[in-house]
Parts: C-alpha cells; sequence; structure tokens
C-alpha cells in the first residue's frame, strides 16, 4: 500500500456524509471533516471512521484524494486556497469537486488550479443513491489514472465524461431544472386531482405507476422543504448563468413542435454515432 493512502471527504452533509459512508463501507481509508462538530460527531458514530473539525489534524501528506462537498463555491474555493489542502494537490493527489457549480465558477476555478488533478464531478441521483454507490457522475477534468477509475467505479453506478469544463456543471443545472418541473408538474396535479374530490394519495399514486410518473414527482410524499429548495437553487444558478430559464417559454401549445425538433436533433445524433 501506498504512503499516500488517505481519501478526506470535505464537508459532512447529507451528499457528503453519504459519499463518504459509501466509500467506507468499500474499504477506503476515509477521513471525515467538517467545521460543524455536530455532522463530525454524527458521522463518526454511524460510519465508524475518524472526523474532524480541525484541519490541521488531517495528516496531509498520507491523503491521496480529496473530496469537496461544500455547498457554495466560495466555501469550495477557500477549501482550494488553503495551504495544506493546496500542499497535498501540490503533491498528486488527486480532487473531485462534488458541489454543484455555476459553469462559469467552474471553469474559472479549473482555470486557476491548472497543473493540479482536480476534477469537475457534479453528482446527480439523492442522498439514498449515494449511501448505496448509484450515483451519476458527471466528470471534466485531467486524465483518469487508475486509482481515479477505481474512485469513480465505487461512487458511482454511472459516470458520463465531458471534454470541455463547465459541461458537467450546465447539464446538472438543467437536469436539476428539469426535476424542480417535473415536482411542481407533481403537485399541480395532484392538487387538481383533490380539488376534483379525488383522495390525493390515491391520484399520486396512480400518477407514480402511469403516463405521468417522474422520478421526483414519484417521491414527493418521501420529499422535505430542503430538497425541493436545493432544486431551487438549482434552476436560479440556471437563470442566473444563462440570462433566462430555457424552460420559461416552454406551453403547452408549443408542445408539438418543440417535441418534432428535439426528436429531429436526437435522430440525427443516432445517425452520427454520438448518442451513448
Amino acid at each position: 500500500m501506498s504512503h499516500r493512502d488517505k481519501t478526506v471527504v470535505i464537508g459532512l452533509g447529507p451528499m457528503g456524509g453519504a459519499i463518504a459512508a459509501r466509500l467506507a463501507d468499500q474499504a477506503w481509508d476515509v477521513i471525515g471533516l467538517d467545521l460543524d462538530a455536530s455532522r463530525v460527531a454524527e458521522w463518526g458514530r454511524t460510519a465508524v471512521r475518524p472526523a474532524t473539525s480541525d484541519i490541521d489534524a488531517v495528516p496531509w501528506s498520507r491523503v491521496s484524494r480529496i473530496v469537496v462537498a461544500l455547498r457554495t463555491f466560495p466555501q469550495v474555493s477557500a477549501v482550494l486556497a488553503d495551504d495544506r489542502v493546496s500542499t497535498a494537490l501540490n503533491s498528486g493527489a488527486s480532487g473531485y469537486i462534488i458541489t454543484t457549480l455555476a459553469p462559469s465558477d467552474a471553469r474559472a476555478l479549473l482555470a486557476r488550479e491548472a497543473g493540479r488533478r482536480l476534477f469537475e464531478v457534479p453528482v446527480s441521483g439523492g442522498v439514498p443513491r449515494a449511501r448505496r454507490g448509484d450515483l451519476t457522475g458527471l466528470v471534466a477534468g485531467p486524465p483518469l489514472e487508475p486509482a481515479d477509475e477505481e474512485f469513480l467505479r465505487d461512487v458511482f453506478a454511472q459516470t458520463f465524461w465531458f471534454d470541455e469544463v463547465g459541461q458537467p456543471s450546465m447539464v446538472k443545472l438543467i437536469n436539476n431544472s428539469l426535476a424542480a418541473y417535473h415536482l411542481l408538474g407533481a403537485a399541480v396535479a395532484v392538487r387538481a386531482a383533490h380539488e376534483q374530490g379525488i383522495d390525493a394519495q390515491l391520484a399520486h399514486r396512480i400518477i407514480a405507476t402511469s403516463s405521468g410518473s417522474s422520478l421526483t414527482g414519484d417521491v414527493l410524499p418521501d420529499l422535505t422543504s430542503n430538497d425541493a429548495e436545493l432544486l431551487l437553487k438549482d434552476v436560479r444558478l440556471l437563470t442566473t448563468e444563462l440570462g433566462h430559464s430555457p424552460f420559461e417559454g416552454a406551453t403547452f401549445d408549443s408542445l408539438t413542435d418543440r417535441f418534432a425538433v428535439t426528436h429531429e436533433l436526437l435522430r440525427l445524433a443516432d445517425r452520427k454515432g454520438t448518442r451513448s
């Protein structure tokens, strides 16, 4: 075993904590790091792995992988600028940024960190799937080494590679904006059924098992207001990045035209062999 054998997960919130626990289950030597002492204590109890709020307590000279699972771009930027983290990255450690960023922020960040093994890896699938290693990962960065491939296999059920930095974040924001619209549509549909005298739970069960089914809509009863707020955060990030929301002009009157255009785009992509 290499003397550089440890993985540090920075940010033990729901997603970071779940990924860290998944890595621990897969026998990775994981250390959790979070400024919130309660998160540190909880993760240490559930994962039975070391965790700390003190960045100096991490044996950085033995760290070969750093997973950054913080909430905002300024937090990510500050962590990467820390002397101890910088030293580890400069010594060859790989860094995986799973925080959802604006594409322009992702491009600026990786340009600033050029020469380091830093990957843009926004994730999709939710906390329960993270815990099972069933996430989807969207990846851009330097060429993968065997250790990177092993890490990605243990965390993700599917990975999609992008040639340009910023594209993973753009797809993530578009995907989550679509998920938000699915959730909104399910909420409107159940409410409409209820207003017509139909039991809300019955209406939701029918929707979830028929043509109105969607991933976010189907789990509506199990979601929290925080889950909805996280989707809205990505809707706002996308709107800010583009200057508008691509969903704003979408109406039922435009459905057939939009369907026809997109159907043709996919048909041409299939003909060129660009669809995986």
